[in-house]
């Protein structure tokens, strides 16, 4: 009896490990991890390679590489900001604004130069930010930058120095 209860138990572990290995590699180790950005009113979706790190960003429902290069449809410096209107300024404990997208590209990032001056015209700090935004060519959309240290400022000016995005389809 003790031997043929060895004999199952040999069994079980010979068929149950491996199924259990495959079964989870099958389920849990998908090829991509998906996250999703959400600043202010707009949402991001991402998905990184488990396999590579490479990230993809999801904009005008498809997925798109997030590397910098020279052509395709991969994420790239805007180089006219000229195209790209703003109004913006401090809310609560952020830095928040509207865009509108004058150009033919699609933006994903926004850089933007803050500076911070107190209620006696005194610089208290100036800094650079990042914000993701998904805004389409030609419309508008919001982009928020949350801050600290923003008590008893009178003032700030900012402008957009730099801008990513995906260029309009060849």
């Amino acid at each position: 009896m003790k031997r043929r209860y060895d004999m199952n138990m040999k069994s079980i572990a010979c068929l149950g490990i491996p199924l259990a290995v495959m079964a989870g590699l099958l389920f849990w180790l998908t090829p991509y991890r998906y996250d999703r950005m959400t600043l202010s009113q707009n949402t991001i979706l991402i998905r990184t390679s488990r396999f590579t790190g490479e990230t993809e960003y999801f904009v005008d429902g498809e997925w798109k590489s997030g590397k910098i290069s020279g052509g395709g449809s991969s994420l790239q410096r805007v180089s006219d900001l000229s195209a790209i209107s703003r109004r913006a300024g401090l809310e609560g404990d952020a830095f928040a604004g509207i865009i509108y997208n004058g150009s033919q590209w699609t933006l994903t990032e926004l850089t933007v130069d803050v500076v911070a001056k107190e209620l006696n015209g005194k610089v208290r700090w100036e800094r650079q930010f990042t914000a993701f935004v998904d805004i389409k060519p030609l419309s508008v959309g919001h982009f928020n930058v949350p801050m600290m240290e923003t008590e008893h400022l009178q003032d700030t000016t900012w402008n957009i120095t730099g801008a990513r995005g995906f260029p309009p389809p060849q």
